[in-house]
Protein backbone atom coordinates (compact mmCIF):
# COMPACT_ATOMS: atom_id res chain seq x y z
CA UNK A 1 0.00 0.00 0.00
CA UNK A 2 1.41 3.35 -0.79
CA UNK A 3 -1.21 5.51 1.20
CA UNK A 4 -3.92 4.73 4.12
CA UNK A 5 -6.06 7.58 5.07
CA UNK A 6 -8.13 6.19 8.32
CA UNK A 7 -11.10 8.23 8.49
CA UNK A 8 -13.36 6.76 11.26
CA UNK A 9 -16.17 5.72 9.36
CA UNK A 10 -13.63 4.15 6.16
CA UNK A 11 -10.19 3.70 5.38
CA UNK A 12 -9.15 4.36 2.09
CA UNK A 13 -6.06 2.78 0.47
CA UNK A 14 -3.66 3.51 -2.54
CA UNK A 15 -2.35 0.40 -3.89
CA UNK A 16 0.57 -0.17 -6.20
CA UNK A 17 0.08 -3.47 -8.27
CA UNK A 18 2.96 -4.91 -9.50
CA UNK A 19 2.69 -4.83 -13.36
CA UNK A 20 -0.69 -2.90 -12.55
CA UNK A 21 -2.60 0.28 -13.00
CA UNK A 22 -2.41 2.29 -9.40
CA UNK A 23 -5.60 2.29 -7.73
CA UNK A 24 -7.71 3.81 -4.91
CA UNK A 25 -9.96 1.36 -2.84
CA UNK A 26 -12.25 2.68 -0.14
CA UNK A 27 -13.09 0.35 2.91
CA UNK A 28 -15.75 0.35 5.10
CA UNK A 29 -14.87 1.06 8.97
CA UNK A 30 -11.68 2.09 10.31
CA UNK A 31 -9.20 -0.66 9.13
CA UNK A 32 -5.50 -0.91 11.34
CA UNK A 33 -3.48 -1.24 8.02
CA UNK A 34 0.03 -0.62 7.36
CA UNK A 35 2.04 1.29 4.69
CA UNK A 36 3.74 -1.63 2.89
CA UNK A 37 1.63 -4.15 3.87
CA UNK A 38 -0.05 -6.85 1.79
CA UNK A 39 -3.81 -7.00 1.47
CA UNK A 40 -5.84 -8.92 -0.90
CA UNK A 41 -8.67 -6.85 -2.81
CA UNK A 42 -11.76 -8.11 -4.55
CA UNK A 43 -15.25 -5.97 -5.26
CA UNK A 44 -18.44 -6.06 -6.62
CA UNK A 45 -18.68 -4.67 -10.24
CA UNK A 46 -22.05 -3.66 -9.92
CA UNK A 47 -20.80 -1.36 -6.99
CA UNK A 48 -17.87 0.10 -8.56
CA UNK A 49 -16.85 3.34 -10.26
CA UNK A 50 -13.71 3.34 -12.66
CA UNK A 51 -12.48 6.64 -14.04
CA UNK A 52 -10.91 6.74 -17.49
CA UNK A 53 -7.84 9.07 -17.88
CA UNK A 54 -10.01 12.26 -18.01
CA UNK A 55 -11.11 11.60 -14.92
CA UNK A 56 -14.76 10.54 -16.28
CA UNK A 57 -16.73 7.79 -14.94
CA UNK A 58 -17.19 4.66 -16.80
Amino acid sequence: MALVERLGNETNVSVNPPGGMPLMAVLDGDRALRLGENIVLGFDPDHALLFDRAGVAR
